[in-house]
């Protein structure tokens, strides 16, 4: 009874500080992009800002707790998931943020006529969207597949405050699907789904903001997820072409397709799948945009140059060293994701019972990794650590959302 009692309560902490959050945010940004919650949140310091994301944080830590005791009731938690969501769904939506890249590239294919892995964001620079993009995407090209620029045109024809509302749904709604999809395997593969749902869904990396602050990486991993549900469910086809859906909306899906491979039932067929729809997919780029999407991989490293070293998870190693590692972070993350990926494939080659758990820390060796530790970024682990019995997988995921947020946030 005790244990439940503080689950709820833990519940309602989340509850409480996503309101904080979600509504205090919105009252800083001024119509069109303000939203719902403009007119009934306060609008706080830098500091009360800080002590929410802490509170909920501890919450989601204590419900996580509560979860792992056994005594997390499903239908409050739920609800609960529901609601914050929706909140960070319809919080504000404020000028820099990604989501204004992601508008700008699909309008300069669409509205510009103009190629958007040729040109920046500054070859149109009189276009609305130009002012409210990032100022260091501006002069590069986009870095997202091509699946994602023509998801993303699909908007463009509207007012450009609607197009951004209208794209930030698109990305609530997948992250809802993602949680959906997270229990929906859990329960195939004899999980607790209302503690992988919640692990995955009221993490603060994600409503703060892969949701809250409109990131694609929830679009990315739907497909991801419907491919590891169709594999588990033995329709290997399905699956080995829903993964390539992934990764023409991001590259870093990539680094599922082996695991997927070695999960698969009939290998062959899942092959079939991949080389099907890589080959639709390759058509319909080089309808929309030439050959030049294909340097999307190798421009990756390049945008992560945009992004200063001590924003990484080595670098931040580094700083706590008392060393500025700068350009030796690179060398050093190409490295470890290369020895720790290579660790993960043939683990989970000899062991394919375990590859959702395998390719987690695939996906956490890449997050080490990378030039940045964005706390969106932990989109790409949080539903692989969920799914897995490995409670130390699941806990360098929360220690790395931790890191992510007080990077950004706190640095």
């Amino acid at each position: 009874m005790a244990g439940r009692l503080l689950a709820l309560v833990a519940l309602g902490g989340v509850l409480g500080a996503s309101w904080l959050l979600a509504s205090g945010f919105s009252a800083r940004v001024g119509s069109p992009y303000g939203g719902p919650l403009h007119d009934l949140g306060r609008a706080f310091s830098a500091v009360d800002r800080r002590a929410a994301l802490v509170a909920l944080g501890v919450c989601y830590v204590v419900v996580i707790g509560c979860g792992v005791a056994g005594v997390l009731p499903r239908v409050p938690a739920i609800a609960t998931l529901v609601v914050v969501q929706l909140l960070f769904a319809v919080s504000a939506i404020a000028p820099g943020q990604d989501l204004f890249t992601y508008l700008g590239f699909a309008r300069l294919a669409a509205v510009h006529d103009t190629n958007p892995y040729v040109h920046g964001l500054s070859a149109a620079h009189g276009d609305p969207v130009f002012a409210l993009a990032a100022t260091s995407w501006r002069r590069t090209t986009t870095p997202y597949g091509p699946l994602f620029t023509l998801v993303t045109e699909a908007v463009t024809p509207l007012p450009v405050a609607v197009a951004a509302w209208a794209l930030k749904g698109v990305f609530a709604t997948a992250t809802f699907g993602c949680c959906a999809l997270v229990g929906r395997i859990a329960r195939e593969i004899d999980r607790d789904a209302t503690l992988a749902v919640v692990f995955v869904g009221l993490n603060p990396a994600v409503l703060a903001y892969a949701l809250g602050k409109g990131h694609n990486d929830a679009l990315m991993m739907l497909p991801v997820l419907v491919a590891i549900w169709l594999i588990v469910r033995g329709r290997d086809l399905a699956g080995g072409a829903s993964a390539v859906l992934a990764v023409g909306i991001k590259a870093t899906a990539a680094v599922m397709l082996p695991f997927l491979a070695i999960a698969a039932r009939r290998r062959r067929r899942t092959a079939l799948g991949v080389a099907t729809a890589a080959l639709a997919t390759a058509v319909i780029t080089y309808a929309a945009f030439g050959i030049e999407p294909i340097h999307v991989v190798s421009d990756a490293g390049r945008d992560q140059q945009l992004i200063h070293a001590d924003l990484s998870f080595i670098g931040l190693v580094g700083r706590g060293l008392g060393a500025h590692l700068g350009d030796v972070a690179d060398a050093w993350g190409i490295a470890i994701f290369a020895a720790a990926y290579a660790c993960a494939l043939i683990a989970a080659a000899r062991r394919p019972g375990e590859w959702i758990r395998w390719s987690g820390w695939a996906m956490v060796a890449l997050l080490v990794s990378s030039g940045a530790l964005f706390p969106w970024y932990l989109t790409w682990v949080l539903p692989l650590a969920a799914l897995a019995r490995d409670r130390v997988l699941q806990a360098a995921t929360l220690v790395l959302s931790a890191a992510a947020i007080g990077v950004l946030t706190f640095s």
